[in-house]
C-alpha cells in the first residue's frame, strides 16, 4: 500500500488490476481499462448458465482477490452497494483530449445507480486523470474533469 501510495481502507477501490461483479442469476462480469481505448472494458466472465469464459481471470492466480466487504482493505460505502439490485446504468464518455484520442471511444466510465440510489463508478482515470482502473464513488471523480465528461444512459 505505502508503494502504491493509497490508504489501506482503499485498496479495493484504488489497487490496480480488474473488478469481478457477481449478479443474483449467476451471472459475473468482468471490469478493467485499456488504455488502448482510453475505456473501461467490459466482459462476460460467466454467463447465467454457468458457462466460463476460456481466459477467466477468476482462475489467475497471479491476482489476489480484494472482496467489497472486507472491512480492512475497503470501505462501508461498498457494504451499501452489495446485494442491491441495478437500476441504472450510464456509460460515461470524455471529450478527447488531442487528436489520437479523437479517434477512440473514450468511455472513461460506467456509472451504476443502485435501487438504494448509491452509484458505483467504474472508472478509467476519472480519481486522478490518469489511465488507471478504478473503482469509486461519484464524489471521488476528479472535479477538474467533470466539463469534459458527458454521461449517456444505456439502462
Amino acid at each position: 500500500m505505502e508503494q502504491c501510495e493509497i490508504e489501506q481502507e482503499d485498496v479495493f477501490s484504488l489497487t490496480a488490476g480488474p473488478l469481478l461483479m457477481y449478479f443474483q442469476s449467476g451471472l459475473v462480469i468482468g471490469v478493467a481499462s485499456d488504455p488502448s481505448q482510453n475505456s473501461v472494458i467490459i466482459w462476460v466472465e460467466k454467463d447465467d448458465t454457468g458457462y466460463i469464459t476460456v481466459d477467466s481471470i477468476e482462475s489467475d492466480a497471479e491476482l489476489y482477490p480484494i472482496n467489497a466487504l472486507d472491512k480492512q482493505y475497503s470501505t462501508s460505502y461498498w457494504s451499501q452497494i452489495v446485494g442491491q439490485k441495478l437500476m441504472q446504468v450510464n456509460i460515461i464518455k470524455r471529450d478527447p483530449q488531442n487528436a489520437i484520442l479523437a479517434e477512440l471511444p473514450n468511455e472513461v466510465g460506467v456509472e451504476m445507480i443502485m435501487d438504494n440510489g448509491k452509484k458505483i463508478i467504474l472508472s478509467h482515470g476519472l480519481h486522478n486523470n490518469s489511465d488507471d482502473f478504478s473503482v469509486i464513488e461519484e464524489s471521488c471523480i476528479d472535479r477538474r474533469l467533470l466539463e469534459s465528461l458527458s454521461w449517456v444512459n444505456m439502462i
